[in-house]
């Protein structure tokens, strides 16, 4: 087996954990107690691999267990036999081995079934070799400085659940060899400079339940195999060059979904009714693409939903949500930047309103007043109900009418040769562009004169609320999987490793 080499630079810490799983059935006398020829060689070998060849374990601890220890090495005696459960390699103690800028993993670790490098100074490209430890289960390389593309001999670590890489500069597609990974519970790629199509292999990873590739430039639009990952809690791959539309995968059939991010991947086309059918979804993410159309009225009724970002696309209709959703989701039902999207509400009951949207009119619409008490007050008092700020939208609905927007002075006279704004096609919109006073007559003779009129007041803009404010839990899932020591800026390596001698 070929010694697997990984370059490390800078680093202050090296944490290495080494356990060996036997079954206890009693212990005899320590004193006496031997270790394997073959387990004292493995743990020589293990050690000099990282701290360098100038050391010699058998002539400076001859009895690594007994009367003459390594500092940092810990034992359990098994059959009354020695046996190695961990070793710490680092300035853990005062006298405890120092790594060397070399370290090399060598092939007594052919057991090894964690592997935790988490923000040093590691650099260069993945080794090859990591694919030979075939019994890794936690592979976590995030937030060190690895380049390149992903090894394809990665997609022979079958029994491996845990696979982080994030937040560094990998390159390139996703190898097609990550099918092979069937016992996958938890992939994240995202933060890198990943490229190319999602490969249609992916969906034979269907133990997976966090699939994170955000932040990326992966290309190619959404595959249909990803339907497939039935047991998907999470799927992120927000802020890529994806493209392509939404319908060409049954989202029904990801009945475990909880977040479902696809913001900012350039997405076109309708929002499909299949994602109204994800039972369990807690958050939507499809702001800031190109979608168009209507928006699916099912997503209000999802039991779980807690966030609904649709903001920043060109979606058109109007929202006929409930008072009582708008209410459950505030700031977290976001659909600004949808010019040609309104809402309809109560003419004079605005207390819940969608984010960045207005609604105008009552189930009349933009009408002359029926009576004449509310001629003089109707619409400003629905209008000082409402926080008007730039980039607001405000949707007149009529039917042989039309509106104007003009002066002060032309205001109060209900009447304008030279209004800045005029419609009547019977669905108006108009977006506030400056912050002020904006004055609204009908265009009817006798209509402003009758009440028909509206002063509404526009306030500086105000920043939009964070869209991924609800998925702080998303990162954490992955990130709280590896054990990891904070001492202040000191970088720290874990590793779990079991030795059984020399192969």
């Amino acid at each position: 087996m070929k010694k697997s080499k990984i370059k490390i630079k800078d680093f202050i810490l090296l944490l290495l954990f080494l356990g060996l799983y036997v079954l206890c059935k009693g212990q005899g006398d320590t004193s006496i107690a031997p270790m394997h020829r073959e387990e004292q060689e493995a743990l020589y070998y293990a050690i000099q691999g990282f701290v360098g060849q100038w050391w010699n374990g058998s002539d400076l601890y001859p009895d690594p267990c007994g009367w003459t220890p390594i500092q940092g090495v810990s034992c359990d005696l098994f059959n009354d036999f020695w046996y190695v459960t961990r070793i710490n390699i680092g300035p853990v103690y005062d006298n405890s081995l120092r790594c060397a800028p070399n370290a090399k993993f060598t092939k007594h670790l052919f057991k090894l079934q964690s592997l935790v490098l988490i923000e040093n100074g590691l650099t260069g490209k993945l080794p090859t070799d990591i694919g030979d430890l075939v019994k890794l289960k936690r592979l976590v390389l995030s937030g060190c400085k690895f380049v390149g593309q992903i090894p394809d001999s990665f997609g022979g670590l079958t029994q491996l659940l845990i696979f982080d890489s994030s937040r560094n500069k990998l390159s390139g597609s996703l190898p097609l060899t990550i099918g092979g990974l069937t016992s996958l519970l938890k992939l994240d790629l995202s933060n890198n400079m990943l490229e190319g199509e999602l490969p249609k292999e992916i969906g034979d990873l269907k133990n997976v339940t966090l699939l994170d590739l955000g932040s990326n430039n992966i290309s190619g639009g959404l595959i249909q195999s990803l339907e497939e990952m039935v047991s998907l809690k999470e799927l992120i791959l927000s802020n890529n060059k994806i493209g392509g539309d939404l319908m060409g995968v049954q989202w029904q059939n990801l009945q475990n979904l909880e977040v479902l991010d696809l913001s900012n991947i350039a997405l076109m086309g309708a929002i499909p009714d299949s994602m109204a059918e994800l039972r369990r979804l807690r958050f939507l993410g499809l702001g800031n693409n190109n979608l168009s159309g209507s928006v699916c009225q099912g997503l209000a009724t999802l039991p779980s939903i807690g966030a609904i970002y649709i903001n920043g696309n060109n979606l058109t209709g109007e929202l006929q949500f409930s008072d009582w959703f708008y209410k459950k989701m505030g700031r977290r039902f976001g659909a600004w930047n949808n010019p040609n999207l309104c809402y309809r509400a109560k003419l004079i009951s605005t207390d819940h309103v969608p984010f960045g949207l207005r609604p105008f009119g009552g189930d009349d619409g933009w009408v002359l007043p029926k009576s004449k008490n509310d001629s003089n007050h109707l619409y400003n008092k629905w209008a000082s109900k409402n926080r008007f700020k730039m980039g607001d939208t405000v949707h007149f609905k009529y039917k042989k009418d039309s509106v104007l927007v003009v002066s002060e002075e032309e205001y109060d006279k209900c009447r304008s040769s030279h209004p800045t704004f005029f419609s009547n096609n019977g669905d108006s919109v108009f977006t506030f562009d400056r912050p002020g006073s904006f004055y609204f007559i009908s265009g009817v003779a006798g209509h402003c004169e009758r009440g028909q009129k509206m002063i509404i007041k526009v306030l500086e803009t105000e920043s939009n609320p964070p869209q991924s404010a609800n998925l702080n839990s998303t990162t954490d899932s992955t990130k709280n999987s590896a054990t990891t020591v904070e001492m202040s800026s000191t970088i720290i390596m874990v590793l779990t490793i079991t030795i059984l001698g020399v192969m």
